[in-house]
């Protein structure tokens, strides 16, 4: 199990999974999109079949505040001022194509911090 967990950090697909989970699990607001998966993966522990109502409503507005810090995190730890580091390193990023989209990338990461995919379209900011 660790050892997947660590290629899936390698490879970047870890990220693509938060944040698949996070884009559509929290609403523009940061507050957690309760028919989500990611609202069903939470709910299931069995904690939450423990709790009161009571309990469930403030442990979500406690999970809203952490969500609403997590996706900050996870916007600014993958920028590439924190990556640039690790020049020469291949790595799975997003960016938005022309049209707006996100779109999953594969490039290298250059002296400059910069992003460099297989086409040679540079990337200057990614997530």
């Amino acid at each position: 199990m660790t050892k997947n967990l660590e290629m899936a950090q390698e490879t970047g697909a870890l990220w693509q999974e938060v944040y698949n989970l996070m884009d559509v699990g929290v609403d523009q607001e940061g507050a957690l999109v309760k028919q989500s998966e990611l609202f069903d993966l939470l709910q299931s522990e069995a904690g939450w079949q423990g709790m009161s109502a009571v309990s469930k409503m403030t442990w979500l507005d406690e999970l809203t505040e952490t969500v609403k810090a997590g996706m900050a995190y996870l916007m600014t730890g993958r920028q590439l001022e924190y990556i640039g580091t690790e020049a020469g390193k291949q790595i799975t990023f997003s960016a938005y194509d022309e049209q707006g989209r996100l779109q999953w990338l594969t490039g290298t990461v250059d002296k400059n911090g910069d992003v460099v995919d297989s086409n040679g379209v540079r990337y200057s900011e990614i997530f």
